[in-house]
């Protein structure tokens, strides 16, 4: 990241104060390092590449109260190198190579308990995704799962311009807000996450015949479970809000025990 005023926009979404431990996640040159480390108490410089180590050094290598740590996050426990640092609860600053991103995504959302807040530069279009409204052609099972744990919320537009090396895409900068609890009750979230596969695992299906191929169970159970709800036989699955796969699920458990 070389624009300064993106860098600023970042560390202002993040919300730091000298209490703050944030996980930086791709430290690169330590360009944005240095302004996290301006305002937070603590900061852990996650790098994956050694041969940036060097320069990551002599950037913030002199800092107190930044720790570089060579590691690659898929293998890492983010909330362990917070409690290393005394902390239970962290935030996330993330810069990461774009093929990272959903694989990332469900490590800090469904392993990484003590995180509150992250901000992360994404590619575009994984952006709009997350920011995506039923009916929409990005709306998919990463808006819905995203949206069922945190809120999200675009902070800025960034051109591939303003990086170095320059990539092939534009990015954008996202925040999200870990959801104290789900906005909905889904009597089961093994089985509504498996709902939501499901359905988005064979979107030019209808609804009613993805749930059949999908969850395994008879057309007509699922056609009862539809009309019941209020669905027609011939929605799809990009169609339904995370309220209305919610009731779905509970709809399905219900017949599933027999009530």
């Amino acid at each position: 990241m070389v624009s300064r005023e993106t860098v600023r926009r970042i560390v202002a979404a993040a919300d730091l104060g000298p209490d703050d431990v944030v996980v930086e996640v791709g430290s690169g040159l330590g360009t944005l390092t240095r302004a996290l480390a301006a305002t937070a108490g603590r900061v852990v410089a996650l790098e994956v590449d050694a041969g940036l180590l060097p320069v990551l050094g002599y950037t913030v290598g002199a800092l107190a109260n930044v720790r570089i740590v060579l590691a690659d996050v898929r293998r890492t426990s983010l909330s362990g190198l917070a409690r290393e640092e005394g902390a239970t609860r962290f935030k996330v600053v993330a810069n990461l190579p774009y093929y990272l991103t959903s694989a990332f995504l469900r490590q800090l959302l469904t392993r990484e308990p003590g995180f509150t807040l992250a901000v992360l530069t994404v590619q575009r279009e994984v952006a709009e995704r997350l920011l995506a409204v039923p009916g929409s052609k990005a709306y998919g099972l990463l808006t819905v799962a995203v949206s069922y744990f945190a809120e999200v919320r675009r902070i800025a537009e960034v051109g591939r311009e303003k990086f170095w090396p320059r990539p092939e895409v534009d990015s954008t900068v996202v925040r999200l807000v870990r959801r104290s609890q789900p906005p909905v009750e889904v009597g089961d979230e093994e089985f509504f996450f498996g709902l939501v596969r499901a359905g988005f695992g064979r979107r030019r299906k209808i609804l009613l015949n993805a749930l059949e191929a999908g969850l395994g169970l008879p057309k007509e159970r699922v056609r009862a479970v539809l009309s019941e709800q209020g669905f027609s036989e011939t929605c799809r699955a990009e169609e339904l809000s995370l309220e209305d796969y919610a009731a779905l699920s509970r709809a399905f458990i219900r017949y599933r025990k027999g009530g």
